[in-house]
């Protein structure tokens, strides 16, 4: 079952998701408005009929009422599978009871009407721009433009400075002139009074509303069972704010929430601590804390939150490496004494490093992305440190330990092995994998297959073991990958010798050892030589 981590991950993936298919629905309900619009009738460029300007308001409402609130119901449709995600994260701290389907359906319908709000409110304003700039002869051209602007705010940079300056007027002005600064934000740039489009508030509605149920359904079901105890977690990122930053990871009574909570601070959304958590944006979470529950949930002191190095980075990789829980600050210390990466840069979703230009190639965003950097780190120390350019220290160092623990695991596998002769560590590696991971069915989703069993899949069960997977799939030479389905590079990887295995063992012991807290420590008890000669390397970094 996934912990409160990858119930995180999940949620702020999903939600990253969320955000994507509604920019894409908007973009298509700006096209398809300014495809219409482009048919109005005009004398010599300029509005004039305002009958048709009248009639065109059912028009915009079918196009908004279809790629707007269509997309808004196939975003709902997956809240009742974060239902379900949550109750399994619960279920690893104590005994709750899943929500019903009827309170689920409830919030779904509670959450639509919030967003069939915002559908509403823009086309009302859609409708009464056509009208006005139909009345008072404005042309075409501006016509659209100021209704995409309404939609997506794609403003020139002159027309942002002057939105900024009436948005200044209509909140400091005179109530003459608020009312004119408000009437031009209205009419000339298709802005709101705080200078916001139809896009920035449906994208913070997805969002939060995203964040609200998964909270809605945690608190309930913790109120249920009984609990007066409750964790804020989630992960601490540079924009993050300073009000969450105080308080993600430790645990609250129910009136030490209510007095924290009664406070004032930068984007807080509401008085309810439990639904707006830290305000507007915010991507933290309760759970529910049980009596039963084993201390080490107690509440953290600052001491024990991991401190963040200035790793002296690019921003986006700087961002990218603090991100869920930030690394350890040992490792912090090493990345600032050796030289930086030539260059780190993102292609998709691809990961690797080139040693003879010290190039990093990284995903950007999420667990993954911070994965994959903290691993191709990894490399690009493993190559600093080592003894000439191009030659690895891991080649040397590692060696002899990762060949003496991957015998007392019983998974060593020599090169060379033939088909004459017997690995007797499969047993061991099966043992693994059904330890790490969830065995799950995968069905099909469309077409005339839709629901048929198409096969299974294993889920890592801990953040972990992708990385301790590895270094298993290193010492079997592919063989953790190929026969049993675990996180590795395979076969086809680790045949290619030694020097292939050691360079990807240092590269997951450094990326373990950045994230710290569990993963290490597992690692030093599978792996205790290879890990002891990790640190003795990392302490002797000049």
């Amino acid at each position: 079952m996934a912990t409160e981590s990858q119930h995180d991950e999940y949620l702020s993936d999903l939600a990253d998701a969320h955000e994507r298919r509604m920019l894409e629905a908007l973009e298509r309900v700006e096209q398809r408005i300014a495809d219409y619009l482009d048919n109005v009738p005009t004398q010599a460029g300029k509005l004039f009929d305002t009958e048709w300007a009248v009639s065109a308001r059912r028009e915009i409402q079918q196009i908004i009422e279809s790629e707007y609130n269509g997309t808004v119901q196939s975003l709902l449709e997956e809240y009742s599978d974060v239902a379900v995600r949550s109750l399994e994260m619960l279920n690893n701290y104590g005994d709750f009871t899943g929500t019903s389907r009827e309170v689920i359906n409830q919030l779904q319908r509670l959450t639509f009407q919030g967003f069939e709000d915002i559908g509403r409110t823009y086309l009302d304003t859609i409708a009464d721009q056509v009208y006005q700039n139909a009345l008072t002869g404005r042309s075409k051209a501006d016509m659209i433009k100021s209704i995409r602007q309404t939609i997506n705010g794609v403003y020139m940079q002159s027309d942002q400075a002057e939105i900024n300056k009436l948005v200044d007027i209509a909140k400091n002005g005179s109530p003459a002139q608020s009312k004119a600064a408000i009437e031009k934000l209205h009419t000339v740039y298709a802005a709101d009074r705080t200078g916001n489009n139809m896009r920035r508030y449906a994208t913070q509605i997805t969002q939060d509303s995203l964040m609200q149920f998964d909270s809605s359904i945690n608190v309930r079901a913790g109120i249920e069972a009984g609990a007066t105890k409750w964790k804020y977690y989630g992960d601490v990122i540079r924009d993050s704010r300073q009000f969450c930053r105080d308080r993600v990871g430790n645990v609250y009574t129910n009136e030490e929430i209510e007095e924290i909570w009664q406070g004032s601070w930068k984007g807080k959304s509401s008085s309810d601590a439990f639904i707006a958590r830290g305000g507007y944006n915010c991507r933290h979470h309760w759970r529910p804390v049980l009596d039963s529950e084993p201390a080490s949930t107690a509440p953290r002191t600052k001491a024990d939150i991991p401190t963040e190095a200035a790793f002296e980075l690019e921003p986006k990789w700087d961002k990218l490496a603090k991100s869920r829980g930030g690394i350890s600050p040992a490792a912090g210390v090493v990345i600032n004494k050796l030289a930086k990466p030539k260059s780190i840069t993102s292609k998709g979703g691809r990961g690797y490093y080139v040693p003879g230009t010290a190039e990093i190639v990284t995903p950007s965003t999420g667990l993954t992305g911070k994965r994959v950097l903290m691993h191709e780190y990894g490399h690009h120390i493993d190559y600093t440190l080592g003894p000439e350019k191009g030659v690895a220290i891991s080649a040397s160092r590692l060696r002899g330990p990762a060949k003496a623990d991957a015998e007392s695991l019983g998974v060593f596998l020599q090169r060379g092995l033939g088909k004459a002769e017997k690995f007797d560590g499969d047993s061991v590696l099966e043992s693994f994998r059904d330890q790490w991971y969830t065995k799950e069915a995968v069905y099909y989703k469309r077409g005339s297959r839709k629901g048929q069993l198409r096969g299974y899949q294993y889920v890592e069960k801990y953040d972990w073991v992708p990385a301790m997977s590895d270094i298993l799939d290193s010492m079997s030479r592919g063989r953790f990958q190929n026969k049993f389905y675990g996180f590795g590079h395979g076969v086809g990887y680790y045949s290619r010798g030694e020097a292939s295995q050691m360079t990807e063992n240092f590269a997951n012991l450094f990326q373990l050892w950045s994230f710290g807290g569990e993963g290490w420590e597992k690692a030093k008890e599978l792996f205790p030589r290879l890990t002891k000669e990790f640190e003795e390397l990392m302490d002797g970094v000049p």
